[in-house]
């Protein structure tokens, strides 16, 4: 339906009436406690808001990608002003009031030519990702790299498993089910109290029972199987085992290895970022490996921290929306009016417009850009594309 606008649309967005209208992507729909609906949405920049230093770049991208020799000159302004720029996370909050329509904004592709984006008003493409503070552009997204050149060359010759593993346990090792479970078990008994002896981790106090919580994961589990393999799967004798006072403590996996401050700044680039590990490394973590992040992750989702960010989750997911419907749908002319003007320039003693000097039945309206009023025709065109109309 015309009126009805959903997570993932693109629509356009107007925050003043004599400003063009903002692109945006829905992100989020949610309902405030008064009943207000508003919008998270996902900022991209128009041509006229990136840095005049990168304009000769766009060009010289756009004349690789497309055939411009089967444009005319206002056809070629007329592509120019259809390209967007993303951002990859800049998003901000506005009312759904603000809407006035909904457009198409996609990756540019090969097999579209120009005229796919000339000859529909409302379609958009994007080829690079745009940083206002660095006033950079990055190519947005890679190419799927396809060919012999792509692949890896192997070396001839044959390779055995000894060499590429290492084996840590054998099934066929002559015990029990009862031994192992009893070996095991007095293993966790010696991993408690070693934890609650020498700290059962950053991010949980020290206790018994957490303690004991701490000993039953699986690489204190790991750890006593591998030193059994290692003792020849020779049970030691009753109530002892093989962890000595030097190994005490020292199976440690990541929930271990993590402070609570790390754990804050892991928790909160994964609420703004999502699981981009390579990212939230990049940005806040720089000193753990991508491994290490990836296997705390797995292992934090096992605790009472990610209980109550889940919790928070559904209490947010009560108040979002799937869609929102309105009653008329957005249009251009709905809020036209606002921005009528009654002094139009007047040339011969007739009422013109500033931008291709003929005259207008529908009236004259205000732009930022022109000291004098345009006509509704151009006054619709500035506010799709952020650029006066080609005369």
């Amino acid at each position: 339906m015309a009126n009805t606008f959903r997570v993932g649309d693109h629509v356009y967005v107007e925050s003043n009436v004599s400003e063009p209208y903002k692109i945006r992507r829905i992100e989020e729909i949610r309902k405030t406690p008064v009943g207000r609906v508003e919008l998270k949405v996902r900022t991209y920049f128009r041509r006229s808001e990136i840095h005049s230093s990168l304009l000769n770049l766009v060009d010289l991208s756009q004349s690789e990608a497309f055939d411009l020799s089967e444009l005319t000159e206002d056809e070629r302004d007329q592509l120019a002003n259809r390209e967007v720029f993303s951002s990859l996370d800049l998003t901000e909050t506005v009312g759904a009031a603000s809407i006035r329509g909904r457009c198409v904004v996609q990756k540019l592709s090969e097999v579209e030519s120009a005229r796919c984006y000339v000859d529909s008003s409302d379609k958009f493409f994007f080829t690079y990702t745009y940083c206002p503070t660095e006033r950079g552009l990055d190519c947005e997204g890679s190419d799927i790299r396809v060919g012999k050149e792509y692949q890896a060359l192997l070396s001839e010759g044959g390779r055995t498993e000894g060499d590429l593993e290492t084996a840590v346990w054998n099934p066929a090792n002559g015990l029990t089910d009862a031994e192992l479970k009893e070996y095991l078990k007095n293993a966790t008994s010696a991993a408690t109290f070693s934890r609650n002896l020498y700290g059962s981790g950053a991010l949980q106090r020290r206790s018994l029972l957490m303690s004991a919580v701490s000993a039953s994961r699986d690489c204190n589990q790991f750890h006593a199987m591998g030193l059994l393999h290692e003792n020849g799967y020779e049970l030691p004798p009753p109530g002892r085992t093989y962890i000595t006072e030097e190994k005490l403590g020292g199976c440690r996996d990541q929930l271990d290895e993590w402070s609570p401050q790390e754990a804050d700044l892991f928790e909160d680039c994964l609420r703004r970022l999502g699981k981009d590990f390579r990212r939230i490394r990049a940005e806040v973590l720089p000193w753990k490996s991508l491994a290490q992040i990836v296997e705390y992750y797995y292992f934090w989702k096992t605790t009472d921290r990610y209980s109550r960010t889940k919790a928070s989750k559904l209490n947010k997911a009560q108040s979002t929306l799937t869609s929102i419907t309105f009653r008329e749908p957005p249009s251009l002319s709905r809020f036209r009016n606002v921005a009528r003007s009654a002094a139009p320039l007047v040339v011969d003693e007739k009422p013109v417009c500033a931008n291709c000097g003929r005259g207008s039945a529908g009236g004259f309206f205000a732009t930022s850009s022109r000291r004098s009023p345009v006509c509704s025709n151009c006054w619709n065109y500035w506010k799709l594309y952020a650029h006066h109309r080609p005369r």
